[in-house]
């Protein structure tokens, strides 16, 4: 998942959204008026090419960046923005990268998506916060380190959390109480929000959209991967 799904399948929906449906006149009867299919929540151009018929529109539902715990430890350090940047076409890059902090390759799509939504693992949203913030007083700890660039042994405080029957915050960087990690964990979800909203193409031509979502990994028995909310 550190190469942002680039070469996973996109997967197509058929968005009734932007769309009208043209109704068949009864016999003897003047034609009524053409029922929407959709009703716009927000106050927005509607798009140009509506279709009568509907549209096929692909994307991806299953995107994982630096904010994931899985996908941070192996090198990915992409933000949603840069997500979103590649599924409109731009490149992105991908690990390894040198001592420099330069990429050794780069990804992009041939022909860009119409959707797409991060779906980081909401668990450690707050971990991901404190262990990447120099100020922080955990930042030093080895479980953060790991975190930054541990590979796969980055990964295992954190996968046992979501594995077991009776899931527990890791005290040494969350506190006894959590309540650093939970605070954390807000002001990682608003930029993750923040960032979907500013990719979404609300103008007339509707070349993109975005979904807000997040992966809940939940327990027990690790029964919930990849159970994606949007």
């Amino acid at each position: 998942m550190n190469r942002l799904s680039a070469l996973s399948l996109a997967c197509g929906l058929l968005c009734g959204g932007c769309t009208e449906q043209a109704s068949q006149p009864a016999s003897g009867n003047s034609p009524p008026a053409p029922q929407s299919l959709v009703t716009y929540t927000e106050d927005r151009e509607a798009c140009v090419n509506r279709s009568p018929t509907r549209n096929a529109y692909f994307g991806d539902l299953h995107i994982h960046t630096g904010f994931s715990y899985d996908a941070r430890p192996l090198g990915t350090q992409t933000t949603p923005a840069d997500a979103y940047a590649f599924a409109r076409g731009a490149p992105i890059p991908v690990p390894p990268y040198d001592e420099n902090g330069e990429p050794q390759e780069q990804l992009s799509l041939k022909t860009p998506l119409d959707f797409a939504a991060v779906t980081d693992h909401s668990e450690f949203f707050g971990e991901l916060v404190l262990c990447s913030d120099p100020t922080s007083s955990v930042y030093d700890h080895k479980t953060c380190q790991l975190l930054r660039d541990g590979g796969g042994a980055g990964m295992f405080p954190f996968v046992k959390v979501v594995i077991a029957t009776n899931p527990e915050r890791l005290p040494e960087i969350c506190g006894e109480d959590s309540a650093a990690c939970l605070d954390a964990s807000i002001s990682l979800w608003q930029i993750t929000q923040d960032m979907a909203e500013d990719a979404y193409d609300r103008s007339s031509s509707c070349e993109f959209t975005t979904f807000i979502g997040y992966e809940h990994t939940g327990t027990p028995n690790a029964n919930n991967y990849h159970r994606n909310v949007i």
